[in-house]
């Protein structure tokens, strides 16, 4: 659908990998920033089940996150 893909330097940032007529990065995470390259809104119920994975992640990990901003603050 996208001509864009990202290919990061470090494969350790890869969080996600999807197949649409062949493997891409979807996501990836480095410190407290996490990136994605889909539309997880377009896929209803199962789209919104992301958002809501996400947002618990994130609640489950929020001192981590707090911590880290801090540092680089």
């Amino acid at each position: 659908m996208h001509s864009y893909a990202v290919v990061p330097d470090d494969p350790k940032v890869v969080i996600g990998v999807t197949d649409y007529g062949g493997d891409f990065v979807s996501a990836i995470a480095l410190n407290n920033v996490v990136a994605t390259q889909f539309h997880p809104e377009k896929s209803a119920a199962l789209g919104l089940r992301v958002y809501r994975n996400f947002v618990n992640w994130a609640r489950e990990h929020s001192a981590a996150l707090a911590g880290t901003i801090r540092e680089r603050a």
